[in-house]
């Protein structure tokens, strides 16, 4: 599949001038309307390379071709939606403050990662309560909130056990942070649901939503999904 930064690289050739650190959220921010083009000339260093696309920051000695500024005409890229991934918050009313605290933070997370491999168009905050919806206007989350018409719920308890991530699913991810383990995945309601396993088991795979995320990352672009869960583990 073709990536964010890729289909940037592949529409616009040269070097732009951005505060963003990375072109993947260069391009999502372009395709949501939130950074437009001016063409012009700015000195910067280098911050990243892909084809013939350069992305500088700061001052430095490299010049641009283009600037990225809110005030910059839009360039729609036409990025894909799919994988769709979902963060489902049917169960917020069953958390007590302080995991409600600990999920918009996870949320926060969840949203930056997103950004690293995909865009904000891939992702819904499905049933979001209006203190999910306050955290997605602070960080100008262009997603959605409507409920996916298909998808498999990724659920620890679940019988079986998901290989890879296809990225022409949807895929939902429980919006839930138990320190007590009486909330179930389940209880949301989706039919298809697969379990993330390592070896099989289920206690060695990072449930943080923002590590699950990170896995998705890491597979679509080529990682075994053992291999990410291991990488998402460092740390913990």
């Amino acid at each position: 599949m073709l990536f964010p930064r890729d289909v940037l690289a592949r529409r616009l050739k040269g070097v732009v001038h951005s505060r963003v650190p990375d072109i993947n959220r260069l391009a999502g921010f372009l395709e949501s309307g939130r950074l437009g083009l001016l063409e012009g000339s700015l000195s910067g260093r280098l911050v990243e390379r892909c084809g013939e696309l350069t992305l500088i920051t700061g001052r430095g000695e490299l010049e641009s071709d283009w600037i990225a500024s809110f005030r910059g005409e839009p360039l729609s890229l036409g990025l894909s939606r799919h994988p769709f991934l979902s963060i489902d918050f049917g169960l917020w009313d069953y958390h007590t403050a302080g995991e409600r605290k600990l999920l918009l933070k996870q949320t926060t997370l969840a949203i930056s990662e997103l950004r690293n491999f995909l865009w904000d168009g891939n992702l819904r905050l499905v049933r979001a309560p209006p203190e999910v919806r306050r955290l997605a206007g602070e960080l100008k989350f262009a997603g959605g909130f409507d409920p996916p018409e298909e998808a498999v719920l990724l659920d620890p308890h679940a019988e079986e056990e998901l290989r890879r991530f296809d990225p022409a699913r949807s895929y939902v991810l429980g919006g839930i942070v138990d320190k007590s383990n009486r909330l179930r995945t389940r209880e949301l309601g989706y039919s298809e649901r697969r379990a993330i396993r390592l070896d099989g088991r289920i206690g060695d795979v990072p449930n943080r939503l923002n590590l699950l995320v990170r896995m998705m990352g890491m597979n679509l672009q080529g990682m075994p999904l053992k291999e990410a869960i291991l990488k998402c583990r460092q740390g913990l």
